[in-house]
C-alpha cells in the first residue's frame, strides 16, 4: 500500500514539473490573431442634452422632478405672456411673504357667476330636530316602493335619503344614526368648511401656514387635485386642505400637529351647528376617516342645493359656490373637492365611466354636484330641481363605488317618476 502511494505522489510531481513546458508549447502553436484597428485621435462629442426616456419608465422621484421642472417652465412662460382669455383664467396674486413675488394658478372666470340663482332666505330648510315630510302621502305605496327600489338598485345600501324642496321625500334604512364611514365624501365636507371659513382659495397655500408638498401652489390647486399640473387623485389632499382650514380658523399647529379634537371643534362651530348636523365626527388625522349619517349628509347636500344659504344664515358665499362648482383646468368633471356633472375623469377606480366621456350622471341637469366615495358613499345636489340625495353603504360593501351607486339610484328614481314635476 505504501509503495502505491509513493508512486502516485511521484507521478503528480512529474506532472507539476512538466506543466510550464506544456503551456509554452501550447502557446507556440496558437494561430496569430488579427491586430485591432487603431482608435481615431478624436471621438464624436456627446450632446449636452439627451432625449428623456418615456415618463412611465422613470422612477417615481424622477417623474416628480420632471413634472416640477415642466411646471416651472410653464410658469415662466405665463409670466412673460398676457393673461389668458379662456374660461379658465390664470390670475396672479401677491405672496403674503414677498409682495414682489407673484403666484399663478387657475380660477374660474367671472362670467359663470351669472348662472347662479340666489336662494331666497324663505326657502324651506329642515329644523334642528328633524325633517318635514314632503307631502301627506310620502308613505304611500308608490313612494315607498320607489325609494326601496332606488336603495336596492345597488348592493350594500346602509341608508338612503331623498329631499325635495327642503322636505324629506323618503328614506330607506336608519338615516339618523351616525358611525358610517364617508371615505372620500369627506373631501367635499372639508371643501364646504373652506367656504364656511371664507378662505381665499386663490391665495398660496403658504398663506394659511401650510408647509410641505407644493406649498407654493394655491389653495385652489390643492382642492382641484391639480398640484402636479394634471388631475391626480390623492387621498391625502383632504388632510392637506384640512390643515390649511385649521390654520385659517386660528388653530395653532406645533411641529405640524394640532390639538386633539380641533378639527371637530372647527367643523362644529362653522358648519355642523349652522345646518343641524348632529352625528358627523372627524378623526384627528384629518383624512377621509369621517363618519356620518344619511340625514347629516342630506343636510350637506341641501346646503349645496341652496348655494350656501341656510334660511337667513349664509354658510358660504355665492362667490365661493361659483368657484367650487366650476370645472378645474385639468378635469372638466371636477371643481374644488366636488364632482361636477360634465365630461371628465370621474372616479379613477370606477368601471362606470371612461376618461374624457360624460356627463358623470346621465340624464341629470348640468348643475348637479356630486360627492363620491369608495364603498358606494355619495351625496347629490341638484339646485335646478331643488333635490338632494344622500347614501351611505354597509361596512362590508367591498368593491362598491360611489359613482356606480349614484347612477343606479338616479336611473331607478327617474323610471319611477317619484321625483315628480319641478
Amino acid at each position: 500500500m505504501m509503495t502505491m502511494t509513493m508512486t502516485m505522489m511521484a507521478a503528480t510531481y512529474m506532472i507539476v514539473l512538466t506543466t510550464p513546458t506544456t503551456i509554452e508549447a501550447f502557446q507556440q502553436n496558437l494561430p496569430s490573431l488579427p491586430r485591432l484597428p487603431r482608435l481615431p485621435d478624436s471621438l464624436p462629442r456627446i450632446p449636452d442634452s439627451l432625449p428623456r426616456p418615456p415618463t412611465q419608465m422613470m422612477p417615481p422621484f424622477l417623474q416628480r422632478q420632471q413634472q416640477q421642472q415642466e411646471e416651472e417652465q410653464e410658469q415662466q412662460k405665463s409670466t412673460s405672456s398676457t393673461a389668458p382669455t379662456t374660461s379658465q383664467q390664470m390670475m396672479a396674486v401677491e405672496s403674503s411673504n414677498d409682495s414682489s413675488q407673484q403666484q399663478y394658478f387657475y380660477v374660474p372666470s367671472a362670467s359663470s357667476l351669472e348662472s347662479i340663482t340666489t336662494t331666497p332666505s324663505s326657502a324651506i330648510i329642515p329644523s334642528s330636530s328633524g325633517w318635514m315630510p314632503a307631502s301627506s302621502n310620502r308613505d304611500s305605496a308608490l313612494t315607498r316602493s320607489a325609494i326601496d327600489a332606488a336603495a336596492d338598485s345597488y348592493r350594500g345600501t346602509g341608508c338612503l335619503a331623498i329631499a325635495k324642496g327642503g322636505k324629506l321625500l323618503g328614506s330607506s334604512g336608519d338615516i339618523d344614526t351616525g358611525g358610517r364611514f364617508t371615505w372620500s365624501v369627506a373631501k367635499s365636507l372639508v371643501g364646504t368648511l373652506v367656504g364656511a371659513l371664507d378662505m381665499d382659495v386663490r391665495r398660496p397655500a403658504s398663506a394659511y401656514g401650510f408647509r410641505g408638498r407644493r406649498d407654493d401652489m394655491s389653495v385652489a390647486s390643492f382642492m382641484a387635485m391639480n398640484t402636479s399640473g394634471s388631475f391626480s387623485y390623492s387621498t391625502g389632499i383632504v388632510g392637506d386642505v384640512a390643515s390649511m382650514a385649521l390654520d385659517a380658523a386660528g388653530v395653532r399647529k406645533i411641529a405640524r400637529t394640532r390639538p386633539p379634537g380641533s378639527l371637530n371643534r372647527v367643523l362644529t362651530e362653522n358648519l355642523y351647528n349652522k345646518i343641524g348636523m348632529r352625528s358627523t365626527r372627524a378623526m384627528d388625522n384629518g383624512g377621509s376617516a369621517i363618519t356620518s349619517s344619511c340625514s347629516d349628509l342630506l343636510r350637506l347636500a341641501l346646503l349645496w342645493t341652496r348655494r350656501g344659504q341656510w334660511g337667513s344664515t349664509t354658510v358660504f358665499t355665492q362667490e365661493y359656490a361659483r368657484l367650487a362648482t366650476t370645472s378645474a383646468p385639468s378635469n372638466a368633471g371636477y371643481g374644488l373637492l366636488l364632482y361636477l356633472n360634465s365630461a371628465g375623469v370621474g372616479e379613477p377606480w370606477s368601471h362606470a365611466i371612461q376618461r374624457g366621456t360624460g356627463p358623470l350622471l346621465p340624464n341629470a341637469p348640468a348643475d348637479t354636484v356630486l360627492a363620491l366615495g369608495i364603498g358606494g358613499q355619495y351625496f347629490l345636489s341638484i339646485p335646478s330641481l331643488d333635490i338632494a340625495i344622500s347614501r351611505l353603504a354597509t361596512r362590508n360593501c367591498v368593491g362598491c363605488q360611489g359613482l356606480d351607486a349614484a347612477r343606479a339610484a338616479w336611473s331607478s328614481l327617474l323610471a319611477s317618476g317619484v321625483l315628480g314635476p319641478n
